[in-house]
């Protein structure tokens, strides 16, 4: 037995040579007793949903050059391995399987988490002492500003920024935690203020979540501002599809054409009462005309429409009522004798302008 061969069984370290897909070709003894007798791959030691990224890792491994370490959980008794590896001049793998603790895995993956949150929101994250000097400060959003990762740290926070918009920092510092806006730079920030505590449970760091949501409020003012418009835009419609027409002194007319839904007729009478109130006017003709069909609700909604505006000391009248519209009305139950009711709008205004001149 050479010195190679004592070295490998007798290390107590999980050492292992690999070719360069990461089939095994020599392992120490304590790699062996940990993983099994026969000789495998090194991918095969991951789970099977992680073997994809341990391949991946192996893959980039230049030869001769810098070695690398990737944590995984294992396909077998739930461990957690980090697996160090370099790759020689020949394409070989050389390197070393640990058992890494679980909070040791938990960190990495916690560190990685992080990294990726600050490179690709526009987030800035910062922790200060209780002096008030930045220990901490990194993330995406410092560069739309024109600051550099760690530009501040060793900097006095109450020095750099103003009183004024400080006072949720030094609550923070006192143990409060809080969340508010400011403008900083020119830019709108939504930020968050987490007292840090340590072992005697006092205060050590205030850590500090500064989220850039100048565009978020962009969006949302545009969004109120598009639905703004719809509902202009939807009530010069409603208007358009049933104007009200001063059509002689004292004398309005709704002309009503096609189908008359509830929001229709909710429109209808608000719009008509408020004519009826604001030019005094004593008649008020509805013209069926253009309607073919009614239903229950709506039939409802003029009955209710009349009596209001009998109410605000004028009188409603129907006119234009189709064969096909008055036949349903019946059918429907809607009691029309104390209704005024004419043939068509000459009609009814022919009887406006007779009570006129009778009560004049």
């Amino acid at each position: 037995m050479d010195a190679l061969d004592t070295f490998f069984e007798t290390c107590a370290e999980m050492l292992y040579i690999a070719e360069r897909d990461g089939t095994i070709r020599r392992r120490s003894a304590a790699f062996a007793e940990l993983f099994g007798g026969e000789l495998g791959s090194l991918v095969e030691l991951a789970q099977e949903d992680h073997r994809a990224s341990l391949t991946d890792f192996l893959g980039r491994l230049e030869p001769s050059g810098e070695g690398g370490e990737l944590t995984f959980p294992a396909a077998k008794d739930g461990l957690t391995l980090r697996c160090r590896a370099r790759r020689a001049a020949d394409g070989s793998l050389h390197g070393a399987i640990h058992p890494a603790p679980a909070d040791e895995a938990l960190g990495r993956i916690e560190r990685r988490l992080l990294h990726a949150i600050m490179e690709h929101l526009e987030i800035a994250l910062w922790a200060i002492d209780t002096e008030g000097l930045f220990v901490y400060h990194d993330g995406r959003a410092l560069a739309t500003v024109g600051l550099t990762r760690n530009q501040f740290l060793g900097l006095n926070i109450f020095d750099l920024y103003p009183d004024g918009s400080t006072a949720e920092i030094r609550a923070a510092l006192a143990g409060e935690r809080s969340h508010s806006t400011s403008v900083q730079h020119d830019i709108l920030w939504e930020n968050w203020y987490i007292p840090l505590a340590g072992p005697d449970d006092g205060v050590d760091f205030v850590a500090g979540i500064t989220l850039d949501i100048s565009d978020k409020i962009k969006r949302e003012s545009e969004l109120t501002r598009q639905l703004e418009t719809i509902k202009e835009q939807q009530k010069a419609i409603q208007e358009l599809s049933t104007p009200i027409i001063e059509v002689w002194d004292k004398v309005l007319t709704a002309p009503l054409i096609g189908f008359i839904n509830s929001q229709r007729a909710d429109s209808l009478m608000e719009r008509l009462l408020h004519e009826v109130t604001r030019t005094g006017a004593r008649f008020a003709i509805i013209d069926l005309t253009g309607v073919d069909a009614i239903d229950t609700a709506t039939a409802s909604h003029l009955l209710r429409l009349l009596m209001s505006i009998r109410l605000l000391g004028a009188e409603g009248i129907i006119t234009g009522i189709s064969s096909h519209v008055a036949q349903t009305m019946v059918g429907l139950g809607v009691e029309l004798a104390s209704i005024t009711t004419r043939a068509n709008l000459r009609e009814g205004l022919r009887f406006c302008m007779g009570k006129m001149r009778e009560q004049d």
